[in-house]
């Protein structure tokens, strides 16, 4: 199976009161001829449930599978083509954005700089929150080998700010751990949710080379995996002023 994006229905979130946000996506989607679907953002009590429940209102409008989902802070990068394609057998779903923050894990490293970086950011930043998926969310990205279609696998990246949904088996987990968390007494973030379900679960990828990145979070967002490590060191230094 091949991902092909001219050729795949996208939806993308916005809140109705949010104009610039919309005005800016309906020209990037004009200027490209893309097949595209708004989807009113949902008001709620938090954040994370509106959000939460945004996508939902999303798989209710969507096919089974073969569709991209946007959030309206997405901004095509400057490795954006039209004419992106590449092989997705056996995948469920292709992340088009990344993000330099991920759920904490055991990861292995033969960058010395940056697993200090990543020991300083735990004991200091980590340990000035109670909150828990900020004390077990940060510059921990686990980066696999880059497979001969440009994609690598990914297992706790966060960031739902562009995906593909290549499968039913994706879009229906999808829903059910959102259905899950929305019912309990503290709903979680979609991207947590995600990096510790359906990329646990799934086959679930990662362009090298993202297509967008998100103006809420550039700084962490506007990177390639290839460049990872040396992009985590600067983001570190630059906003967390870790002397790295």
């Amino acid at each position: 199976m091949k991902f092909k994006f001219k050729d795949t229905k996208v939806y993308w979130i916005n809140m109705d009161h949010d104009v610039e946000r919309r005005e800016r996506m309906e020209k990037f989607l004009e200027d490209y001829s893309i097949d595209a679907t708004r989807v009113s953002g949902v008001k709620a009590d938090s954040v994370i449930v509106g959000c939460d429940k945004a996508h939902l209102k999303v798989f209710e409008q969507s096919p089974n599978e073969n569709f991209i989902v946007l959030e309206d802070d997405s901004v095509p990068s400057e490795w954006f083509d039209i004419h992106t394609e590449c092989e997705v057998d056996g995948a469920d779903g292709l992340y088009l954005g990344l993000s330099l923050w991920a759920r904490k894990e055991e990861i292995s490293t033969s960058n010395e700089r940056l697993k200090k970086a990543r020991d300083m950011y735990s004991s200091v930043y980590a340990n000035l929150t109670q909150d828990s998926f900020y004390k077990n969310s940060g510059p921990f990205l686990n980066i696999y080998p880059k497979h001969s279609s440009g994609t690598r696998q990914v297992t706790n990246m966060l960031g739902t700010h562009a995906i593909y949904y290549a499968t039913k088996r994706m879009k229906d987990r999808a829903i059910s751990a959102l259905e899950e968390t929305l019912s309990s007494k503290t709903p979680r973030y979609i991207d947590s949710i995600y990096a510790e379900t359906l990329q646990k679960e799934q086959n679930i990828y990662a362009l090298d080379k993202p297509l967008f990145y998100q103006t809420s979070s550039e700084a962490a967002t506007k990177f390639t995996l290839s460049t990872h490590d040396n992009d985590c060191l600067t983001h570190l230094k630059e906003v967390y002023g870790l002397p790295v």
